[in-house]
């Protein structure tokens, strides 16, 4: 006789019901291999013992309308540095990995709520140090993850707005002037107390900036 064991559905108890039930016809766990590779017995007489191995897999059931539109990103955007906003660069990449909001937001201690604002593509500025860790969650270098406003603060505001400023031969308030804003709001670029809106960085990099 084999020795005394647990039924497989005391050993199995993290398993749904649908699975225990498949093993209540007389098999007892006589030896757990891995985490879930088992070896059952069943007595079949007094002489006669049964064995046989079961693997439990274990997978994450995706619904239907995700996986479709997670699909639907990927065939939009075969090349993701082609990606136009952030927001649409963190759903491709957790799709990628098969995460869902929330485990993405418990892994770099943000709310919920927080990392589906990020997706949005309503939202224009990220903070960095979060940024960096959705990307080492994510296996891909930061700048992956960003557009090309995040990638101009990114790269250091200051340094860049200065330098055009001065190439153009333009005073902090000439240049304010042309753009719609202050000298003194022109000052905090330079000095990097103020971030540059997305808005005016268009008017100034997209739009005003290819006339010149």
């Amino acid at each position: 006789m084999y020795r005394k064991s647990t039924t497989l559905g005391t050993a199995l108890s993290e398993f749904s019901d649908g699975i225990k039930s498949l093993f209540t016809n007389g098999w007892r766990l006589f030896h757990k291999i891995s985490e879930n590779f088992y070896l059952l017995a069943k007595s079949e007489s007094t002489n006669t013992v049964k064995y046989t191995i079961v693997y439990v897999f274990n997978f994450r059931f995706v619904h239907p309308h995700w996986h479709t539109k997670a699909d639907m990103l990927f065939y939009k955007y075969p090349d993701p540095s082609k990606i136009p906003t952030v927001a649409e660069r963190l759903q491709y990449y957790r799709n990628k990995k098969s995460m869902l909001q929330k485990d993405v937001a418990k892994a770099v201690g943000i709310n919920r709520s927080t990392y589906i604002s990020y997706e949005n593509p309503a939202h224009d500025q990220y903070p960095l140090h979060i940024l960096e860790k959705i990307a080492d969650l994510y296996d891909v270098n930061v700048t992956a993850l960003l557009d090309d406003y995040n990638s101009f603060l990114y790269s250091g505001q200051a340094e860049q707005i200065k330098g055009l400023r001065t190439a153009t031969g333009l005073t902090q308030h000439k240049f304010g002037a042309l753009f719609g804003v202050s000298s003194r709001t022109v000052r905090g670029w330079e000095n990097d107390k103020i971030m540059i809106s997305k808005r005016v960085w268009e008017r100034i990099y997209k739009q005003e900036m290819a006339a010149l």
